[in-house]
């Protein structure tokens, strides 16, 4: 009788689990061929089909098409050699709509050790897996033109270099985008870079092109073309902005310059394929404005040696190493009445310098004030010795940089150096 009392008592406990499985949860038995035997009303709740429509039917009925053939049959290996499967899967109503289970489904195996069913545990987690779209769309997606950011692109990239498929990156960079910012205001420019955006898309679209957003006024474009295929379509690009953007009742005319990378010519990593199409961008803007440019090594080797420049016209400010050359203006009457100031640097390893070489590094740098001011204060010196030679009031022109107009201390420390030197009024012997 005890006996008998403990198999009720472990029957109910069984019960209990299949009442408190088949009310909370989304529950399914088939045959080993895939065939609904079981479904329980959570099922036709979310299914929207009824048992009678389920019976009999494999899980087909509810397929989505979200996951590929190798994903189901990756799923059936696995629970056929009486393994418990755990995973997400997309399925689809009766009525279109989709949703998402959280599903584990665990073989059910005779006397002998085969398995004869498969019971299917289900759970809804639909508003858990939109949610984590929503927020992987805001994470890859830029918010102001909509189109896929640097991360999206990234991992693009990094799936076509692990499958060693040859492509292009072409980086689009605004000219003066920066000036338009400040003239109409952040909000306004952000309009009309969405509006560049649309016609890069309708471009990219045609060509079969991933475009997205870099940041600031910058696009980088995955291209899988050939080489004459990466011409025509930079050609087509260029021709983008002949039309102006109309915005608020005005027409804006925009050009851009654009820098191109090669995968895996140039190289093989991600994170120098960004490196070398920036370098390759920035060689195009020194070039000038709506133009463009291809990576190539030796502007690697330019980059270095402008490097080594910079730290060595760093120091020459800072040792004094500039002489200046006077060249004499003449009259109609050949009659010497002033001198042009001419820098020169003689550097120790590499000799003379051009100025055409020193002068455009000191004004990209910021070094071109304080090299000013240095070659300055040196002409003055030369100035008395000049003019005691001349036996005459001279003037000596002197080049300043645009920089320096913008240098609030401009004007006072040119007056003090003048009066170091004893000068009384710079107009009346130095013409700028």
């Amino acid at each position: 009788m005890s006996e008998k009392m403990e198999l009720m008592q472990e029957l109910k406990k069984i019960v209990n689990v299949y009442e408190a499985l088949d009310a909370t949860t989304i529950l399914a038995v088939t045959d080993t061929k895939g065939c609904i035997l079981y479904a329980n009303q959570n099922f036709c709740d979310i299914s929207k089909y009824s048992k009678d429509e389920l019976l009999g039917k494999t899980h087909r009925i509810i397929n989505s098409g979200y996951h590929d053939a190798s994903f189901f049959k990756n799923m059936w290996e696995v629970i056929s050699q009486g393994t418990t499967w755990r995973g997400e899967i997309c399925n689809q109503a009766k009525d279109g709509t989709v949703y998402w289970v959280d599903t584990t489904i665990v073989p059910s195996k005779n006397e002998l050790g085969e398995v004869e069913q498969y019971i299917a545990i289900r759970s809804d987690i639909t508003e858990k897996k939109m949610l984590a779209f929503k927020l992987e769309e805001q994470l890859v997606h830029d918010s102001i033109t909509g189109l896929p950011n640097s991360i999206y692109l990234e991992s693009i990239v990094t799936k076509k270099i692990a499958a060693n498929e040859p492509f292009y990156l072409l980086k689009i960079n605004i000219d003066d985008f920066k000036s338009l910012n400040e003239s109409i205001g952040m909000e306004h420019a952000n309009q009309i870079l969405k509006k560049i955006s649309e016609r890069l898309k309708a471009i990219s679209q045609h060509h079969h092109v991933l475009l997205t957003r870099a940041y600031g006024d910058e696009f980088i474009l995955l291209c899988p073309m050939s080489k004459e295929q990466i011409k025509s379509f930079i050609h087509t690009l260029r021709k983008l902005c002949d039309t102006p953007i109309h915005y608020l009742d005005s027409e804006h005319y925009m050009t851009f310059c654009i820098g191109g990378v090669r995968y895996p010519e140039d190289t093989t990593s991600y994170q120098d394929l960004v490196y070398y199409i920036s370098t390759a961008i920035d060689y195009a803007k020194k070039k000038g404005k709506n133009t463009y440019a291809f990576f190539k090594h030796t502007m690697l080797e330019d980059i270095d040696e402008n490097l080594a420049l910079k730290n060595k016209l760093f120091r020459a400010i800072q040792t004094k190493a500039f002489t200046m050359h006077y060249q004499p203006q003449w009259n109609a009457h050949h009659e010497i009445i002033g001198f042009e100031s001419l820098a020169r640097w003689y550097d120790e390893t590499h000799g003379f310098i051009s100025p055409a070489k020193f002068i455009p590094l000191a004004e990209r740098t910021g070094l071109i004030i304080p090299l000013s001011y240095l070659l300055f204060e040196q002409m003055l010196q030369d100035f008395l010795r000049l003019q005691n030679v001349m036996s005459k009031q001279i003037k000596i022109a002197f080049n300043l940089s645009i920089r320096q107009f913008f240098d609030e201390q401009l004007v006072s420390r040119l007056l003090q150096l003048c009066e170091k030197y004893n000068i009384q009024s710079i107009y009346k012997v130095i013409n700028f």
